[in-house]
């Protein structure tokens, strides 16, 4: 799963769930402004300043599994603008083929003095590597599929300020 923080001038706190899809291609063709999000028992209303109103199904909030949080030490955090030039060096090679799913992901491994970035697709080979701070001894690989590095150099590029990115193994 992914997380990430936006501000917003929220007028009434609550929780719904809204289609990602959906939503992010009705905010990608609409001009800019503000959007407002309301949200009923039978839906949310998106609404957006410049023209535009969309309601989404909203399933119930509670059949929502919820986003694992880590204990304070078991986070690793990598700088933004590192992490985001390691995603555009390896993720081309990442295969797309979906009958090749082994290999249609990125391979993270979190060593005890280094964070690599492996990906192939049969022909190409990426590898990149950076020297880390890490706190913890122990070794562990995952794979990150390759629509998930996508979404994240989309949230890299779109993040202003510091730029950090936390992870950890669930």
């Amino acid at each position: 799963g992914m997380l990430t923080r936006l501000s917003a001038e929220v007028k009434k706190e609550g929780k719904c769930l809204i289609p990602f899809k959906t939503f992010y291609d009705a905010v990608a063709h609409t001009a800019e402004g503000k959007v407002h999000v309301k949200k009923s028992k039978e839906n949310v209303q998106v609404k957006f300043e410049k023209g535009g109103v969309y309601k989404l199904a909203s399933p119930d909030v509670d059949d929502y599994p919820l986003v694992p949080r880590p204990a304070k030490d078991e986070k690793e955090s990598v700088g933004g603008e590192i992490l985001d030039t390691m995603t555009r060096l390896s993720a081309f090679a990442a295969s797309r083929e979906t009958s090749r799913y082994a290999i249609n992901g990125v391979l993270w491994v979190f060593g005890e003095s280094f964070l690599r970035l492996v990906a192939t697709d049969g022909y190409r080979l990426a590898f990149v590597e950076v020297k880390s701070g890490r706190k913890s001894k122990e070794k562990y690989e995952i794979i990150v599929p390759q629509k998930s590095m996508k979404e994240l150099g989309r949230m890299l590029a779109r993040a202003e300020g510091d730029k950090k990115v936390s992870m950890f193994q669930q």
